[in-house]
């Protein structure tokens, strides 16, 4: 009994007391943990609703913004509708009225409420309802619209009728329409569109009467109209003339095709190169790679039918978009214009031609001679072997016939070597023909003015001067007889200063007026064989003018005389004639020489090359055919003259202060009047 005394004695009730406490402490511990837990997820599960709660009132938010844009849009498509100038027209599949717009009603005289759920009929007149459907072919059934079937059934068409109005007149318009149709593509009804037309009609008749009034200018005026788009197809209109020139046209047809077709009065036709030009430069206006007005100024501009010429102008019709679409093309019968202007221009040449004679017949008369053996020549075709000879000699005919007037012959000759150069056969042979016709036509006209006359022997004054010293001086008989039979060959001198009127003329032709001098030396050469030199001469001045002599402000600049010096000598040294000439322009530019040799194959490595260059045919510094050069042939002829002599040619120039030919040619017999005096 021991022990439960002693455990009696041990226990102590405040030890219970704190272990209850630290019991309850543990289960409040607890408790509180867990409501915080719980707290934590009421916290989120708020949180969670208040987000929701936003998510769920942005959605409201939208869909009351979506409700009201689609309200807005309704209303906006409503007023659209109501301010629309056209008619409109919504129908069901079955052809009733479901929504017109204000304009509908306007025109009509019906209230909203006298259309709503009503046939389309009411609107629409029956016969061209039925002749629309006639002319597809479609078919219909009575029971439902008949306008509605007969839009149903055709697509992209137009139908031009009259909207009836409430009091049974009607209206013109112009009706089109299309489906209206689900998201699944079925067809839930037709949108009808009408435009009135009244205006359009009165503008359309106002047209007329202009059209009318136009087509009677048109068919009493004296020059030819007719307008075509950038392909060349032409419009149905045009003026009368265009017929009785070019006869019907096929408006299938482009307008190069109608003039270059033949007619029952000029079976001919046209030669095929204007219409090809035409044709090119439609394509190049089609293009646009070039400035309209540049491309219009290279369109062809004169057109030959049988014995009439036309004159060609081109005018862009601006219609306000970005690229014109329309050319107007007028064309004018200038034949008589040309054969007045040709005539007036042969008078003009005539008196001019006569004047140069009275001043120097006899270098006309060599002119002439010569002139004509080489026409002659041309027209035998005595040159065809040899094309180059017959450059040379039609290069010479043109710088000759121009020096003495004969603007004609030289204009010519100039078409004659472009259709050469071209390769143009038939057209060299034409103008040829033209060159041989009017030179004889010209010299027909000059027979009274040229009556022959008894030839005579011309003496300066200075020869005869040096007659009487000699003999007064006793010079022997023999030296006054040779010197007295030199009479009979022609003076140097004559040739030079013909030679330096040629320059001065030319010089004021180019604007590069030129001071001449000559130095004859009493010279007296056979006339007969040094006229083909004396001719090919000019080639030499002419160069000199276009090449070398520069413009009075580039003289100035260079601290020269602004007018040109040229010097013309005739002397007898080493056994030679010499004939020079020199002049102070701007020397030869060797390097373009050279470059012009090696890019047709010359040698022109040493400066005999170069000058060999100079001469060589076909090859000119100059980068352009003009009327004086660019064609390489004159300079060639003029060598070819000079070997012909038995001479040689020797050059020198100096940059920027010169150049001097001197042709040499060997002639024994050669008299001086200072030698033998």
């Amino acid at each position: 009994m021991a022990q439960p005394q002693l455990q009696s004695q041990d226990f102590d009730p405040r030890d219970e007391l704190l272990d209850k406490i630290q019991l309850l402490e543990d289960e409040l511990a607890a408790i509180k943990t867990a409501f915080r837990e719980r707290e934590n997820v009421i916290t989120q599960g708020f949180a969670k609703m208040d987000v929701m709660l936003v998510e769920v009132e942005a959605q409201r938010n939208e869909q009351k913004a979506v409700a009201e844009a689609l309200d807005q849009a309704k209303g906006f498509t409503e007023r659209v509708l109501d301010t629309m100038s056209e008619a409109l027209l919504v129908l069901d599949p079955q052809g009733y009225i479901k929504r017109v717009n204000r304009r509908t009603l306007e025109l009509t005289g019906y209230s909203e409420a006298e259309l709503m759920g009503v046939s389309a009929d009411r609107l629409f007149v029956d016969e061209e309802i039925e002749a629309l459907r006639e002319s597809k072919g479609k078919k219909v059934r009575p029971e439902f619209s008949r306008a509605y079937q007969v839009f149903a059934q055709i697509r992209g068409c137009e139908l031009r009728g009259g909207l009836v109005r409430k009091d049974g007149s009607r209206i013109p318009h112009l009706f089109s329409w299309g489906d209206i149709r689900s998201p699944q593509g079925k067809r839930e009804g037709l949108v009808v569109i009408g435009t009135d037309v009244r205006d359009i009609e009165t503008a359309l008749g106002s047209l007329a009467k202009a059209h009318a009034g136009m087509r009677l200018v048109l068919d009493n005026v004296d020059q030819g109209f007719v307008t075509a788009d950038l392909e060349g197809r032409m419009s149905c209109e045009y003026s009368a003339t265009m017929d009785k020139w070019f006869g019907k046209p096929d408006l299938h047809q482009p307008v190069w095709a109608w003039f270059g077709g033949s007619t029952e009065d000029q079976p001919e036709g046209v030669n095929s190169t204007f219409c090809q030009w035409l044709s090119l430069g439609f394509g190049e206006l089609r293009e646009g790679l070039l400035p309209d007005e540049l491309t219009l100024s290279q369109l062809p501009q004169t057109l030959k039918r049988g014995k009439r010429t036309f004159s060609v102008e081109y005018r862009l019709i601006d219609d306000g978009a970005p690229a014109p679409r329309r050319v107007l093309i007028v064309v004018s019968d200038i034949t008589a214009e040309l054969e007045r202007e040709r005539a007036e221009a042969e008078d003009r040449q005539f008196v001019a031609v006569c004047r140069r004679i009275m001043k120097d017949r006899d270098g006309f008369e060599s002119f002439f001679q010569e002139t004509d053996a080489l026409v002659r020549g041309l027209d035998r075709g005595d040159y065809e072997q040899d094309m180059v000879v017959k450059n040379r000699i039609i290069h010479t005919l043109k710088g000759n016939a121009a020096i003495w007037g004969f603007e004609s012959v030289a204009a010519l000759c100039h078409t004659l070597e472009d259709e050469i150069s071209q390769g143009q056969e038939e057209e060299a042979r034409e103008a040829l023909a033209k060159v041989v016709r009017t030179w004889r036509e010209t010299m027909t006209r000059l027979e009274d003015v040229l009556v022959e006359r008894d030839e005579g022997i011309t003496l300066a004054q200075t020869e005869y001067t040096m007659v009487l010293e000699a003999l007064r001086s006793k010079t022997s008989h023999d030296k006054i007889e040779r010197f007295v039979r030199s009479w009979s060959r022609e003076r140097s001198e004559t040739r030079l200063k013909r030679a330096a009127h040629q320059a001065e003329w030319l010089g004021i032709r180019l604007g590069r007026p030129v001071n001449v001098t000559i130095e004859a030396n009493q010279l007296r050469l056979p006339d007969l064989a040094w006229d083909g030199f004396w001719s090919a001469l000019i080639h030499a001045v002419r160069n000199a003018l276009d090449h070398g002599i520069e413009p009075a402000e580039e003289r100035q600049a260079r601290g020269k005389r602004p007018v040109g010096q040229m010097r013309l000598v005739t002397e007898h040294k080493e056994g030679h004639v010499v004939v020079a000439l020199e002049d102070d322009g701007r020397g030869i530019d060797w390097e373009k020489v050279r470059t012009k040799a090696a890019s047709v194959g010359a040698p022109s490595t040493t400066n005999e090359d170069l000058e060999d260059a100079l001469f060589l045919d076909g090859l000119s510094t100059r980068d352009e055919v003009t009327s004086l050069s660019g064609r390489g042939v004159g300079m060639s002829a003029l060598r070819q003259a000079c070997r012909d002599l038995g001479g040689n040619v020797k050059v020198s120039s100096v940059p920027g202060q010169g150049t001097r030919l001197e042709f040499w040619m060997p002639y024994p017999g050669i008299a001086a009047a200072a030698n033998d005096s």
